[in-house]
């Protein structure tokens, strides 16, 4: 039980992205073959991911179940502590969304990536910008050139 509960505790976003590729998977499947590309993709990038999180969790369960330092109480406390890295990252996340349509897609992206970077400790500038440059160009290269998406655009593109 124990095991579980470090699992829900460390690794409920795994858990819920597993079941977000499953649901996409399955609600994409009757699509016509050209139309199941991106899907596979996503897929075959993330079941192995998942299968290399679940082994990690196995070895840091086995590590922290030895832990003799650590009070019990501690090892297995499920409370999901609400913190101030917590709420600006989702205060940003749903002014990203919101944004989005009004000041564009790219720009935004642009502003998050790079504000979220600087927030969570890269105060480098050649790093950020390389950071923030080669994440936003991904995202481009995989929507707008290759699944061919137009991005949403506002007064700013």
């Amino acid at each position: 039980m124990n095991y579980v509960r470090y699992l829900v505790k460390k690794y409920i976003f795994a858990v819920f992205a597993l079941i977000f590729v499953i649901l996409y998977w399955c609600s994409a499947y009757d699509l016509p073959p050209e139309s199941i590309v991106f899907p596979r993709f996503v897929t075959i990038v993330m079941i192995p991911l998942f299968i290399w999180v679940f082994a990690q969790s196995v070895i840091e369960y086995r590590k922290l179940e030895k832990d003799t330092e650590t009070p019990e109480k501690k090892k297995w406390d499920m409370s999901m502590k609400i913190t101030k890295p917590k709420l600006v990252i989702t205060g940003a996340t749903v002014l990203y969304i919101l944004l989005i349509p009004v000041v564009g897609y790219m720009v935004m992206t642009i502003l998050y990536v790079g504000g979220l970077s600087y927030y969570l400790g890269n105060r480098k500038p050649l790093s950020l910008i390389l950071y923030t440059g080669i994440f936003t160009a991904i995202l481009y290269g995989i929507f707008v050139l290759w699944l061919r998406i137009r991005p949403p655009t506002g007064f700013l593109i």
